[in-house]
């Protein structure tokens, strides 16, 4: 089976079961999410502790469940409790760091700054969430998983700069 289809020659291209413009709203978030998860992948290549690849190995499973809840096609939603979890592992990794009182430096390790990239890219992809919800339902306990998502990356690559040296 070939990997081009040539029917998106035109400027559209499926989800679910319809035609829809490249630029739909719910493609941009399908691109904004696969590119946070190439990141993601990126981040657990270049790290060596095996809890963090983990934890990001339950994240992206996550984001496809966000994905699909975001698009209209996903049957399991994000729940208080996927929500609750994020939080708490925030609080654990950033009981683990000292204070910050003024700017640091990001990222001077590849495995943290592939970490904050991600970041980045979760940052915009809660921005497209955020002007899908407001024209289709979008669930409030997704919005809020990718919303904590960002801070505990934010948490994470921290801790790589810092403690995992």
């Amino acid at each position: 089976m070939k990997i081009y289809t040539k029917t998106g020659d035109n400027l559209t291209t499926s989800i679910i079961t319809e035609r829809v413009d490249k630029d739909d709203l719910r493609i941009e978030v399908e691109g904004t999410v696969d590119e946070l998860i190439a990141n993601l992948t990126l981040a657990t290549t270049l790290n060596n502790d095996s809890q963090i690849i983990s934890l990001i190995k339950t994240i992206i499973k996550k984001l496809f469940i966000v994905s699909g809840d975001a698009i209209g096609y996903g049957k399991i939603k994000i729940s208080k409790e996927d929500v609750e979890e994020i939080e708490r592992t925030i609080d654990e990794y950033s009981s683990k760091l000292p204070k910050v009182n003024s700017f640091i430096e990001l990222g001077t390790k590849p495995s943290s700054a592939s970490i904050h990239v991600a970041r980045t890219v979760c940052r915009r992809f809660e921005r497209r969430m955020v002007s899908l919800a407001k024209k289709q339902g979008v669930s409030k306990e997704a919005l809020q998983y990718v919303n904590r998502l960002s801070d505990l990356l934010f948490i994470l690559g921290r801790y790589e700069e810092e403690i995992n040296v």
